[in-house]
C-alpha cells in the first residue's frame, strides 16, 4: 500500500492501481482509500464513489472532500 501511495503522489496511476490489485488487503479501508483516488484520477467517477463509500467511517475526513 505504501508503494502504491508513492505512485499515486508520482502521478502513475497505472503502477498505482498494478500495485493495489497485486495487495492482499484489498478489503481495508486504506485500499479502498486508494482506489478510489486512482478512480478519480482516471475519471472513472461510479467507482470512485463506490470505494470512498467503503472507507468513509475510517477515513471521514478525506472521504467526505472526494464525494
Amino acid at each position: 500500500l505504501l508503494r502504491a501511495r508513492e505512485a499515486l503522489a508520482s502521478g502513475d496511476t497505472k503502477r498505482a492501481a498494478g500495485l493495489l490489485d497485486a495487495a492482499e488487503a484489498q478489503e481495508i479501508p486504506q485500499w479502498n482509500l486508494l482506489r478510489g483516488e486512482i478512480y478519480l484520477m482516471q475519471k472513472a467517477y461510479a467507482e470512485a464513489a463506490g470505494c470512498f463509500r467503503l472507507a468513509e467511517a475510517v477515513y471521514p475526513k478525506e472521504t467526505v472532500k472526494m464525494l
